[in-house]
């Protein structure tokens, strides 16, 4: 599976919003040998993406105490398209290194569940210069 995803290292302008464009696809050889992507049905998946000051030493059994946390939204499951948006309101904290990651859940709830972490780095907030918070 390749997911076009995100770098490592994410600069973010405080007060900016972000996005993130994911494109989930499994690649495969055609009849001639040639490497093509083929689309994979996210349809029932939940995409999560999470912002953190530190990567936690220890095991993590919710999100509460994320900097940013957001549910990605699917634009089309058939064809393995989703983001996630990050406001100006979301990012509008401190300046200086976080850490993120991005998950998808598949099979949700049951005995077959799959959690995989598809993109981490470091997430830093920039200072600003303009200052649009609000209104």
């Amino acid at each position: 599976m390749t997911i076009s995803a995100a770098s490592p290292t994410r600069k973010v302008i405080r007060g900016d919003s972000d996005k993130f464009t994911l494109t989930f696809n499994n690649v495969t050889k055609n009849n001639l040998g040639v490497k093509i992507k083929v689309p994979i049905d996210i349809t029932d998946w939940d995409i999560r993406f999470t912002v953190r000051k530190t990567i936690p030493s220890t095991e993590i059994t919710n999100d509460t105490d994320a900097v940013i946390s957001k549910i990605g939204q699917i634009v089309d499951g058939t064809t393995g398209q989703a983001f996630i948006f990050i406001s100006k309101l979301d990012t509008n904290i401190d300046e200086g290194e976080y850490w993120y990651d991005i998950q998808f859940i598949k099979n949700k709830n049951t005995a077959n569940e799959v959690t995989k972490s598809i993109s981490k780095g470091k997430y830093v907030i920039i200072s600003d210069i303009t200052r649009n918070i609000g209104t």
